[in-house]
């Protein structure tokens, strides 16, 4: 999620998570609410949902939304109860989100498992989290303080699943970072520069407790991991590590997911006839794998990435 892209007009942040290129519509920008006793009518926190042997939890990459695919049916249909409710995923994993809403927060970190989608924690109303990732059984989020009010705070948090409560591990005070990942150890994250349109990367290592400076000219905050090294997107499908341009996706206007575990890119734009086209691309080679139409979402099980589209699954076997 880029912070030029991603940041709240009025002192709020924009979530966006993965995309890139892509302008999003007026209702992904946060409005301060003014009148709680009507927000409070109006949204509240996502609920569990249990799904059948015919269906799946599927993340929708372009719309940013969770939702139920029946596979008989052929079918998704979004869990979200409001239209300004989005979910947002971990960079390179594809099972713990959080949910809110991009007006009035309500967020709740929510982990896909095989029977459904289950609510592990509510976060206090007013505060907003985005998943970082994972390190040694333990998950990281981007934690927002009071971010519906003019007050800018952001810290990087651990969740104690223990006492289900998060345990502040940096503070970030008003950067502007939108995003971030773990590689091996360390936590990167790139906070915007508004005066130089640019980045700076930082490095946080978990075990060190250190911070540092690793690069000034970013252009974006896209980052991946692959194979314990750190790649990015430069929003424009151009693929860069510590050594310079790797490949191109090809397509600039578009929204990018990434699994970590297999080494996959999935590129969803709208082509000609606005139908929506996903590529899958190979992140250590470079080399397109497959394209759909209609494309909703991914999943991969047992060695097999699995295609959710309008008209059916496509199957790719990876190994």
């Amino acid at each position: 999620m880029s912070v030029k892209k991603g940041l709240i007009v009025l002192g709020v942040f924009m979530m966006l998570v993965t995309g890139c290129g892509e302008e999003k519509k007026a209702s992904d920008v946060r409005v301060k609410p003014t009148d709680d006793a009507q927000r409070d009518k109006k949204v509240e926190y996502c609920d569990d949902v249990l799904v059948s042997e015919d269906e799946k939890i599927i993340y929708n990459i372009y719309a940013q939304k969770l939702g139920v695919y029946d596979e008989k049916k052929n079918s998704w249909q979004s869990i979200h109860k409001n239209e300004n409710e989005f979910a947002y995923k971990t960079i390179g994993e594809n099972d713990m989100f959080t949910v809110g809403n991009s007006n009035y927060n309500y967020f709740a970190v929510m982990q896909r498992e095989k029977d459904g989608l289950h609510k592990k924690m509510e976060i206090p109303r007013k505060d907003s989290a985005m998943p970082l990732g994972e390190y040694e059984g333990e998950y990281y989020f981007l934690y927002n303080v009071d971010d519906l009010s003019e007050k800018l705070e952001r810290k990087i948090v651990k969740w104690n699943q223990e006492d289900n409560q998060f345990v502040d591990i940096l503070k970030l005070e008003d950067k502007l970072v939108a995003s971030g990942v773990i590689v091996k150890d360390k936590i990167y994250y790139a906070e915007y520069q508004t005066k130089l349109d640019s980045y700076q990367l930082y490095e946080y290592n978990i075990k060190k407790k250190s911070n540092k400076i690793v690069r000034e000219d970013l252009p974006t905050d896209y980052l991946y991991n692959l194979d314990e090294s750190l790649i990015w997107n430069d929003g424009k499908g151009n693929i860069y590590s510590f050594r310079g341009q790797l490949y191109s996706l090809g397509k600039q206007e578009s929204e990018v997911d990434y699994n970590s575990e297999y080494g996959l890119f999935f590129q969803t734009y709208a082509d000609k006839s606005k139908v929506l086209v996903c590529d899958v691309w190979d992140a250590k080679s470079g080399e397109k794998k497959k394209t759909v139409e209609q494309f909703i979402g991914y999943d991969i099980e047992d060695d097999e990435l699995k295609l959710y589209c309008n008209y059916g699954v496509e199957k790719i076997g990876l190994k």
